[in-house]
């Protein structure tokens, strides 16, 4: 490789795309922003990052699927909407995000399953670490809130409750 002054500005954006996608998976969107930051020029990371997704090094699709597993098999997973707000924050579009957490939420049926489960363990955990004497409604309450918190959609949160029901006691 040529001495860092030799090189072309274009390598060098090049360089440096490669040394931050080695680190991790970006989505397009947040290797962009970063390549900006660093003063190399709008037009020459757009091409190149064209260039990356031509040759299957960037990929917002792989991305979100990644990112969507890696959160769910967590020992704090979260819920649709939390996922869907993340991946809206690391630039993806709706679309692909909204692809991706079906892909690893919805069951062949398109139920809730999958995070029904998830949700229902998270809930068992909170429900386990409330400590003192508090009265059913307010167990309840504070699982709710937890679980809402989470990501979790409202109909997956009541459905755990009903579920917790004789643990609630």
């Amino acid at each position: 490789m040529p001495p860092k002054a030799d090189r072309s500005p274009l390598e060098a954006c090049r360089e440096k795309a490669l040394s931050l996608l080695e680190q991790r998976p970006h989505s397009r969107r947040e290797l962009t922003l970063k390549l900006i930051r660093r003063d190399y020029p709008p037009h020459l990371v757009e091409a190149l990052l064209d260039d990356f997704e031509r040759a299957g090094l960037l990929d917002d699709l792989a991305f979100a699927r990644l990112y969507v597993a890696m959160k769910l098999d967590s020992t704090r997973p979260v819920g649709r909407h939390r996922l869907q707000m993340e991946l809206d924050k690391r630039g993806l579009c709706r679309e692909i995000a909204a692809r991706a957490i079906a892909e690893q939420l919805d069951g062949d049926a398109g139920d809730e399953s999958r995070e029904l489960d998830l949700a229902t363990a998270a809930g068992r955990r909170k429900l386990q670490g409330i400590r003192g004497p508090l009265d059913r409604q307010k167990k309840r309450e504070r699982v709710y809130r937890f679980l809402a918190g989470r990501g979790f959609p409202s109909s997956v949160c009541a459905e755990v409750l009903r579920r917790l029901s004789p643990e609630l006691e």
